[in-house]
């Protein structure tokens, strides 16, 4: 048994359909993290060939999914005994459907396919599932692999054989040894690593050569079968068409519609003649009628066109006089507007002279404090120096200062490692006669005292005597050394500081970092008074602040020379000047705005008066042209034809025409069919043969095809 591929459908975690396809004949390894679900991939393997589809143990329904437990689906396909099979399994509990489908067409469901599957894999299978008989040591689940085997009786028995045949094998003696050999050279003579050769080859050549034609010929036959169907289809249809077709009524049914059209073409031609006729007479008497009432039509609306003309001339000669009244109050207003404009310019000139004026004592403003700023940088430059020169005069540098405290701890741990090997000699002598005890010639500093001695030391006694004390100590030399030099080292550093002892050199160090850290305040300082000005162009720096400084009272000078400015005035005499003249500019726009209301109503009353005089004069151009143009036409008609005789004229044409539309309405009574329906029928008659010859050509082409097919076929 080869498995070839394996699909799950809502089967435990998955969700939706996974598939593993292309598995080849050799070792398959699935790999993938933790939880991905390749031991759910083997449990499906092992539920599709082992667990029955209509099963209701609760391990099988575990195989729905976690979450929604839908029905699971798993369909497995592989090659056994050179044939390709699919096991498909539903397992919805009674509801389960297993379908077993081979690739020689045979299909198999349910219970049968149970059983086919069984006999395929050798297994009879238990009513609780699971691998039964040898199936059990070979199938190796997850978490069991430690377990021991449970064997029923087949798979015991087929056990013993399969040892019993390898103990045989390995003490068969000579022959035994022999009969391995034979079947290793016969398969070699059949394959090789290459694949088969030799008869196994040309067997399996052979085979496909046969299968090849062999399905060369099934489709040759089921085309065969095809065209004999169509061919026999065809003749019935043809033969059905011929039997349900007469030739002759329908000739005899058509040759007697077309002679129906062309005597209902001579009626509707007749029907056609004579509706012109009417038509021409209706409307010569439309016509006739109309000219009758056109004639009375203006007779009748020139009296009312006169009176208006009258009303006209007189609205016109009102309309005229309140123009003028219009035209007289409005000039008087404009007059009164005028002079107030004139005064707002003059304010204005004065605010655009007085805001100048503020503007020049804004830039001297900016003089001051750009000279406030100039002053302050110098004193911070004046103090900077100072800090300088304090700063230069201290040599305790934060390095100088860590060289001590080396030096300082150094010279401790000298000391130390000294006395850590040293004589330690104790003395306890009564108040006042320590000066009586000298040690190396000097005299006790108290009564009661130790010294730490490390070379040869004499202890002189007043009156008593001397005792010499000389310690054995190793390296006494390098310990006496390092503490010269530690010694040395610190007076060096100290001398470098210039101070006397470490706090001294501390205390001076903070003073020097409080220097420093004044003199970068103070070039911060200096440096944001003048940071520079974007809007301005105004790069940052004292010196471009010095220059920036020359310009404004270069520039101070020329506004006050051109507005004649000897000197310029206090901000506050400024802002009240300021302040009442926007008031006046603020009452003369109060006074303007007055008067233009004031002289809207005479311009509206005027334009008013205007439009009204201008609509009254149109009205009476055109009423005197449209009177004029009716009086002509009247006069012209009548020196053509009197009132009289045109009513007269109209009466016999009505008369007429009236007679002719009842002819027209009688040869339509009697007309019948219309063309349009026999038409209808005539085309119908001719597509119906066209339709029928097509039908016959076209199935005894198919028939004469199909049978020239099925000869060369044969």
């Amino acid at each position: 048994m080869k498995i070839r591929s394996i699909e799950l459908t809502n089967f435990r975690k998955f969700v939706g359909t996974v598939r593993v396809e292309n598995i080849g004949d050799n070792v398959s390894v699935l790999v993938g993290r933790n939880e991905l679900g390749k031991s759910t991939l083997l449990e499906a393997i092992n539920g599709v060939i082992f667990e029955k589809a209509k099963s209701a143990a609760g391990h099988v329904k575990a195989f729905r999914h976690f979450v929604n437990g839908t029905v699971p689906e798993v369909k497995l396909a592989f090659d056994i005994d050179g044939k390709g099979w699919i096991i498909h399994k539903r397992f919805a509990g009674q509801a389960g459907k297993a379908t077993l489908t081979c690739s020689d067409h045979r299909i198999f469901e349910d219970d049968a396919a149970e059983a086919e599957l069984q006999r395929l894999l050798g297994f009879t299978g238990s009513r609780g599932g699971g691998e039964p008989g040898i199936w059990g040591t070979l199938w190796v689940q997850q978490g069991q692999s430690f377990g021991d085997a449970a064997l029923n009786e087949q798979a015991q028995r087929t056990m013993q054989g399969c040892l019993e045949a390898q103990v045989g094998l390995v003490t068969g003696g000579t022959r035994g040894q022999k009969i391995p050999k034979a079947v290793r050279e016969a398969l070699e003579a059949l394959r090789s690593s290459k694949g088969p050769r030799g008869k196994f080859k040309e067997a399996v050549d052979q085979l496909a050569d046969n299968k090849q034609q062999a399905a060369d010929l099934d489709a040759k036959r089921q085309s065969v079968f095809q065209l004999m169907e169509d061919l026999t289809r065809n003749k019935r249809e043809l033969k059905q068409t011929a039997d349900e077709w007469d030739d002759t009524a329908h000739r005899l049914e058509l040759e007697g519609e077309r002679a129906k059209r062309t005597a209902a073409a001579t009626r509707a031609a007749e029907i056609g003649s004579a509706r012109d006729a009417a038509k021409l007479a209706r409307e010569r008497a439309t016509h006739a009628r109309k000219s009758v009432d056109d004639r009375a039509k203006a007779v009748s609306e020139l009296e009312p066109l006169e009176s208006q003309l009258s009303e006209l001339d007189a609205e016109s000669a009102r309309a005229l006089a309140a123009k003028a009244d219009a035209q007289s109050s409005v000039d008087t207003g404009e007059k009164k507007l005028s002079d107030l404009r004139s005064e707002t310019s003059q304010n204005a000139e004065r605010t655009r002279k007085l805001e100048r004026t503020r503007s020049i004592v804004s830039l001297n403003a900016e003089i001051s404090q750009h000279q406030l700023t100039l002053d302050k940088a110098a004193t911070l430059e004046s103090e900077a120096r100072k800090l300088s020169e304090l700063i230069g005069a201290i040599a305790a540098t934060d390095d100088a200062v860590t060289r001590i405290e080396e030096s300082v701890t150094e010279l401790s741990a000298a000391d130390a490692a000294m006395n850590a090997v040293a004589t330690t000699v104790s003395f306890a002598i009564h108040e006042g006669a320590q000066h009586g005890v000298l040690v190396d010639g000097k005299a006790l500093n108290a009564p009661t005292t130790s010294l730490p001695i490390l070379g040869k030391t004499t202890i002189a006694i007043e009156k008593v005597g001397a005792i010499t004390v000389e310690p054995q100590i190793k390296n006494r030399a390098g310990l006496v050394a390092r503490r010269d030099a530690a010694n040395d080292e610190m007076k060096a550093a100290l001398d470098a500081a210039g101070v006397k002892d470490l706090a001294s050199a501390r205390t001076a160090a903070a003073q020097r970092k409080e220097h420093l850290r004044r003199s970068n305040d103070i070039k911060k300082e200096m440096a944001n008074l003048a940071p520079g000005n974007g809007s301005k162009k105004l790069a940052a720096g004292l010196d471009v602040l010095r220059g920036h400084l020359g310009e404004l009272r270069g520039r101070l000078t020329l506004e006050m020379r051109k507005y004649e400015l000897a000197e310029l005035p206090g901000e506050d005499e400024l802002t009240s000047d300021i302040a009442n003249n926007h008031a006046e500019g603020a009452r003369f726009a109060a006074e303007i705005k007055t008067a233009e209301a004031e002289l809207a109503g005479p311009q509206d009353a005027l334009i008013q008066a205007d439009k009204k005089l201008r609509s009254v004069r149109e009205r009476l151009a055109g009423l005197n042209g449209t009177i004029e143009t009716k009086r002509a036409d009247l006069e012209a008609g009548r020196a053509s034809v009197s009132d009289e005789q045109l009513s007269k004229s109209a009466e016999p044409l009505e008369r007429e025409a009236a007679a002719t539309d009842e002819q027209v309405a009688e040869k339509e009574r009697s007309q019948g069919e219309s063309l349009e329906a026999i038409d209808a029928r005539i085309k119908r008659l001719e597509g119906a043969a066209t339709n029928h010859q097509r039908s016959v050509a076209t199935l005894g082409n198919e028939v004469t095809t199909l049978g020239n097919l099925g000869c060369c076929g044969r």
